[in-house]
């Protein structure tokens, strides 16, 4: 089953899914001992060092939770999250054990054998729920629930029909418990319409040609910035990329106005126009598609003032946070430093 999933935005759900287990490990009763080595594993998992083998490890400390004693369905259910994420290629970006790549995203991709199976494990979880309150009275509404459990595996196996079943999903599992009858599973089933999810559906804004990113060549976290924005432009149609104090910057801008352009990144569209601060993050988050242009799309609302004051308080620190780098360019391959313009 294809999906649009990249290594950074499945870093984001490793992050959820090692919090989940970080909460599941500190409310669980348990020696200090095993309470600590929980989350310390968690840590592990959520900034990606050997995060599979630390993925395995908490499993096995989930399952060893259950002995003596039937386990409830979400708990049963993250343990089988953390048994998959062990299946997931290793190092995507965003991950500590990719920081030292110099092919940025290595082409990673999340196997569609294992987005098949959270799919199945959906739809089970959801049929699962409608038998476990077969013997319940109901209510019209409470009916409607368990139709649409039952009719969730089948729908599941069209295509067009799976983003429609995943928002549906998501307004059951808002609704109240008892308003439709199915039992809560708690966090782990939001973790499981997270990992559902399908990027793809979310496409990047139609493109007329590259943009060209312009940063801080000496700025750690730019550098972190463009390596991103190499591992999520997977076939490099989106952007190229030169430091603020290259040619390609100063032949075409003049000097005063040069001195005006905040020193972090500058992006400047295929009609000439340069965007800063929030107007430059929006346009490459809808450039990329999938979570970050929905992400960006959701912020809407909010006021471009509180976006770029936002962001003139993470560059004023990034040099603190980030350090300095003495190359202009990040460490990269040959192929990917071909998308940097002179």
């Amino acid at each position: 089953m294809k999906n649009g999933w990249t290594g950074a935005q499945y870093s984001l759900f490793r992050a959820a899914l090692a919090a989940a287990a970080a909460i599941a490990a500190a409310s669980a009763p348990a020696p200090l001992g095993l309470g600590v080595v929980s989350l310390v594993l968690s840590a592990l998992l959520g900034v990606g060092y050997r995060d599979r083998w630390a993925a395995l490890a908490l499993a096995g400390l989930q399952a060893a939770r259950f002995q003596g004693q039937a386990p409830d369905a979400g708990a049963l259910l993250l343990t089988g999250l953390l048994v998959a994420h062990a299946f997931v290629p290793s190092a995507p970006w965003g991950s500590w054990d990719a920081r030292a790549r110099t092919d940025a995203g290595h082409g990673w991709a999340l196997p569609p054998a294992l987005f098949a199976a959270v799919w199945v494990a959906l739809s089970l979880c959801y049929a699962g729920s409608a038998y476990a309150a077969l013997d319940a009275e109901r209510s019209l509404l409470q009916w409607a629930g368990l139709a649409f459990a039952l009719v969730f595996a089948p729908l599941a196996c069209v295509a067009r029909a799976r983003p429609v079943l995943w928002v549906a999903g998501i307004a059951v599992q808002l609704a109240p418990a008892s308003l439709f009858g199915l039992p809560e599973l708690g966090v782990p089933i939001w973790l499981l319409h997270f990992l559902a999810f399908d990027p793809a559906w979310v496409p990047p804004r139609p493109l007329a040609a590259p943009a060209t990113v312009f940063y801080d060549g000496h700025c750690g976290l730019c550098h972190g910035v463009v390596r991103f924005l190499i591992s999520e432009d997977v076939d490099g149609s989106a952007f190229r990329f030169a430091p603020l104090d290259s040619d390609a910057f100063r032949s075409g801008l003049p000097a005063d106005e040069r001195a005006q352009l905040p020193d972090s990144v500058v992006l400047r569209d295929p009609a000439g126009a340069l965007l800063v601060r929030w107007a430059a993050v929006e346009n490459v988050a809808q450039r990329l598609g999938g979570i970050w242009r929905a992400a960006a799309t959701a912020l809407r609302p909010v006021p471009d003032a509180w976006l770029d004051r936002a962001y003139d308080q993470v560059a004023a620190h990034r040099a603190l946070v980030f350090g300095r780098e003495e190359e202009a360019c990040p460490r990269l391959s040959a192929e990917l430093l071909e998308r940097f313009v002179d």
